[in-house]
């Protein structure tokens, strides 16, 4: 059944001796792609970056440095995950991080046998640094904004993608229970950050 949200988690499978479907740590209902942002929005940001895709994710308050790989659109228009739980996924269809938007980047929380990339981030603090590193050799500094957790059924998409007048970031992974017969988790956790700096 699908969630009444953007961005969530998708169905998985791994062969073990034959093939065994792995816990559904994706969901998303068809999603509309990013629209081009307002120029007067875009005219109001005092400081952002020229677009450039990311490569790598840093947070070391919580020992995450992992390589971000594009994601897209399966053909039933539903939002593309990382095949390794170790990668996270940039939305090829949101800003990259340091464009003025929200840039989205998703992540597993776990898999049927460990902890994947994301199992930590429900331990970020406000203020923590996440470090970006884009194809172009910069490196575009967040700022931990807040945390939320939303139910799936109830995901509030206009808040966690809509348009901001800022370079923007949302780290999104699954959270709350999971549910062996629906094969997915019952909610999902988002992380609000900012730009603040680069190197």
């Amino acid at each position: 059944m699908k969630a009444k949200i953007g961005l969530t988690l998708a169905a998985l499978a791994l062969i073990v001796g034959g093939i065994i479907t792995f816990r559904q740590l994706w969901r998303q209902e068809p999603v509309t792609p990013f629209e081009n942002i307002p120029a007067a929005i875009t005219a109001q940001t005092v400081y952002s970056l020229p677009a450039s895709k990311p490569k790598q994710i840093k947070i070391s308050s919580i020992k995450v440095d992992a390589p971000v790989i594009n994601v897209d659109l399966n053909k039933d228009n539903s939002l593309e995950v990382p095949k390794t739980y170790s990668d996270v996924g940039w939305y090829d269809r949101s800003p990259t991080p340091g464009e003025v938007g929200p840039a989205v980047m998703v992540g597993h929380l776990d898999s049927a046998i460990s902890a994947a990339v994301f199992y930590k981030l429900k331990d970020i603090k406000a203020n923590d640094h996440i470090e970006i590193t884009r194809e172009d050799g910069s490196k575009a500094i967040f700022k931990v904004d807040s945390l939320e957790v939303f139910s799936q059924d109830s995901f509030p998409s206009d808040k966690v993608y809509g348009n901001v007048n800022y370079p923007g970031l949302r780290l999104i992974t699954c959270a709350g229970k999971y549910n062996i017969l629906e094969k997915h988790y019952s909610q999902n956790l988002v992380v609000y950050a900012s730009l603040v700096k680069t190197n």
